[in-house]
Formats: C-alpha cells, sequence, structure tokens
C-alpha cells in the first residue's frame, strides 16, 4: 500500500488488475485526458506490465498506482504521478 484514506486503498499495480485497468482504458471518455487511444486486451497488458515495471526502476519519474474502493475491494481507477521537472503532474 501506498497509502489509504477512509473508503479508498493506493497501491501498486499487480497483473490481477488487468481486466479492470482494461475495462477503464477502454473507456472513450476516460481515454480523452491521455491519449485519447482505446487499445485492446492485448495492448492493455503489456502497457500494464511495462507500468508494473516501473517500479523497480530508481530513475522513474512515472508512476502510475491502482485506487482500490475498501469496502468492496473493487478496482476503481488510478492516479498518476508525473515528474518531468517542467509540468510535474497528478492525474486521476
Amino acid at each position: 500500500m501506498i497509502f489509504e484514506t477512509e473508503r479508498l486503498i493506493v497501491r501498486k499495480l499487480i497483473i490481477d488488475d488487468l481486466h479492470a485497468f482494461h475495462e477503464m482504458q477502454s473507456n472513450p471518455k476516460v481515454m480523452q485526458f491521455a491519449d485519447g487511444e482505446v487499445k485492446s486486451l492485448e495492448a492493455h497488458e503489456i502497457e500494464l506490465k511495462d507500468l508494473i515495471s516501473k517500479y523497480e526502476n530508481p530513475k522513474n519519474d512515472f508512476w502510475i498506482y491502482a485506487i482500490i474502493d475498501k469496502s468492496s475491494k473493487n478496482f476503481v481507477g488510478t492516479v498518476a504521478l508525473v515528474k518531468d521537472g517542467i509540468d510535474d503532474e497528478i492525474g486521476y
């Protein structure tokens, strides 16, 4: 766990998040604020594995974490911490 609130847990992504991650990333309304592209399950699996691998890189400046509802234990989204030295951002 990275941190928690009264209702949510924020933790590292895991491969078991694939189907919920794919469902979220396949929503055009979600993707309009990212790259706008809706991808296949196979492409999302590659993306998820890449995001997970970034946790091991000490120089990583692109962090994506899972948001989990405490009561249902359901994956409800992600939070992004992106540091590029110009316009660092938090996204959800």
